[in-house]
């Protein structure tokens, strides 16, 4: 774990942290708060996200 590492994110801070919704889709980095829902579902369920953005009940708040 690294200084910047998102694990060193307070969960009140996770959706203002934009490297922990950066991921690789087709080769390109992209920010998964910005793809449509079902790219979201299928980060959530590999692991690659926290919690699907702006679906209150996966929240950690």
């Amino acid at each position: 774990m690294r200084q910047f590492s998102p694990e060193w994110t307070v969960p009140s801070k996770i959706e203002q942290n934009p490297m922990i919704w950066m991921i690789t889709v087709n080769g390109m980095i992209v920010d998964v708060r910005y793809m449509p829902l079902e790219v979201q579902e299928i980060a959530y369920k590999k692991g690659l996200i926290p919690y699907i953005p702006g679906n209150n009940k996966n929240s950690p708040e």
